[in-house]
């Protein structure tokens, strides 16, 4: 009986060593994975940095911050510093703040004027991953302010819905003056056409009556809700638009109603909602 128990142990560890040999273990060669042999935890850290991100806020939607490059609004923006637990000395104009993040507005700057934050950081540095960091970085970001009636999106934009490529169509984003508004505010806003003039649809939003509702928008971003002022129906448009502004492309993501008959959907009567996903460029 040990005899065939003893057999039966070889066999069980020759299949073993054969399983291994024709499925050999995957070797660790992560040098970021803690787990690997090769790791190198200096991969995962960087030196000191005083770069900070820029933020502006949708007006009348609460805590909505959406980061900015290179322009800022006529309204309230956001500054933080990236590094953390660090000492931060900032410098916006005459001003000097010692916090990590704080919030101006640019409210009574002119437009088009430059604005020039700096940020200067200081803390100590992990020599052993960077010998020559001195624990010290500064750095300064041009910011040109805008008014709200000089916004990147507001353009003509051709493209087409992902799911049919080759159907090209356009859509206006317009911003204007609302009445008894000041001459450098544009709160309007009006989408054109959202709905594709080859939808076939009812309601095609192609009328200056076809305004947006609870909008929110920054240079290169917005938020809209679309209903149609008169009894046209206009398919309910909601959702948001992005542009690149390297090479004034827009995305937009929204989504459309339609009542059983499939088409536009004016009141809160029974409606299907389909995405739309438009891709686009500038043509002005």
């Amino acid at each position: 009986m040990r005899i065939l128990n003893s057999f039966f142990l070889i066999l069980i560890m020759l299949s073993c060593k054969e399983n291994r040999d024709i499925f050999p273990e995957k070797k660790c060669n992560d040098s970021t994975d803690i787990n690997c042999p090769n790791y190198d935890s200096c991969l995962v850290k960087k030196p000191v940095s005083a770069d900070f991100l820029i933020e502006y806020n949708f007006a009348g939607i609460g805590q909505d911050w959406q980061p900015e490059e290179s322009h800022i609004w006529q309204g309230d923006v956001r500054f933080t510093a990236i590094e953390e637990d660090a000492d931060y000395t900032w410098y916006l104009g005459s001003e000097i703040i010692k916090d990590r993040s704080f919030i101006r507005n640019f409210s009574k700057v002119g437009n088009g004027a430059t604005i020039v934050p700096t940020l200067v950081v200081n803390k100590f540095p992990d020599t052993a991953c960077f010998p020559s960091d001195d624990g010290h970085d500064s750095l300064s970001k041009n910011l040109t302010v805008l008014n709200t009636c000089d916004y990147l999106f507001s353009n003509t934009w051709r493209g087409s819905w992902e799911r049919s490529p080759l159907d090209t169509f356009e859509i206006a984003i317009e911003l204007f003056h609302q009445v008894g508004e000041d001459p450098d505010e544009c709160t309007g806003i009006r989408i054109t056409n959202i709905n594709g003039d080859n939808g076939g649809y009812t309601g095609n939003c192609i009328d200056d009556k076809s305004l947006t509702e609870s909008v929110a928008f920054s240079h290169r971003f917005i938020r809209f809700l679309i209903r149609s002022r008169t009894t046209e129906p206009c398919n309910g448009p909601f959702g948001y638009a992005l542009v690149n502004p390297d090479n004034k492309t827009i995305y937009m993501e929204y989504r459309l109603k339609f009542d059983s008959n499939g088409n536009g959907s004016f009141g809160d009567d029974d409606y299907e909602i389909e995405p739309r996903k438009f891709s686009g460029y500038a043509i002005d």
